[in-house]
């Protein structure tokens, strides 16, 4: 480390013989460069770097491992059992990193589920398949599951596919795949509920699908009563 570089704003040598210098955490830049020591740094200090850090793009190769540092960190903070204001402080705010890293690390589990599903099932996943595993992932879990263990790729591509877009009621056997859905879902297709889908084929496609994915069986009666 030498005073002849240009270090910027924030960085305070000490006497050459020290070979040392110093860094107010505080002060420096507010860029990309400086996040990994800002959050580091202390109250609206750090709380800027880790609102920045939570902002950056999942495909940034060192935000993952720094999220998974500060989440442990405050995993660690919160398990003691005397708190003390400046850990209370430290713990807020490291929330938003905490949670951040717990909800894409749900994810991630949950979406090397349904890959490990489909394999299982299928053999293998094409580039269609794999299209679709992130719409698939907005579903309620028992919802998801039902699909994953009783739909074809055909059917699993028809409501989750880039060909979802399309009318039921311009494609043939829509009443039947609307049936399979329901089926799958509910178990069994009584006469009320049957008597609702000539109902249903009157909405397009993309409107429909979300409502059969998501809805109670009251709710979709509701819905398409006459």
């Amino acid at each position: 480390m030498s005073q002849d570089e240009n270090w910027g704003e924030g960085v305070y040598f000490l006497p050459e013989f020290q070979r040392t210098a110093l860094v107010a955490i505080n002060q420096l830049p507010v860029n990309q460069d400086t996040l990994w020591l800002r959050v580091l740094g202390k109250r609206r200090t750090q709380q800027q770097a880790i609102d920045e850090l939570v902002g950056l793009p999942q495909e940034n190769p060192r935000r993952r491992n720094i999220l998974e540092i500060l989440a442990n960190w405050r995993i660690n903070v919160g398990s003691s059992e005397t708190l003390s204001n400046a850990d209370r402080e430290l713990i807020m705010n490291l929330s938003p990193a905490y949670f951040k890293w717990r909800e894409e690390t749900l994810q991630e589990g949950r979406r090397q589920m349904v890959e490990n599903f489909l394999r299982v099932r299928f053999g293998e996943i094409d580039a269609e398949l794999e299209a679709i595993i992130a719409p698939m992932l907005q579903l309620p879990p028992d919802v998801l599951t039902r699909l994953l263990l009783n739909f074809s790729p055909e059917e699993l591509l028809l409501w989750f596919g880039e060909g979802s877009g399309r009318d039921l009621r311009l494609s043939e056997g829509g009443r039947e795949k609307v049936e399979n859905l329901l089926r799958v879902r509910f178990g069994e297709i009584d006469a009320e509920l049957a008597d609702k889908i000539a109902a249903m084929l009157e909405l397009p496609h993309q409107e429909l699908t979300p409502l059969l994915l998501t809805r109670s069986r009251q709710e979709l009666l509701e819905r398409f009563a006459r």
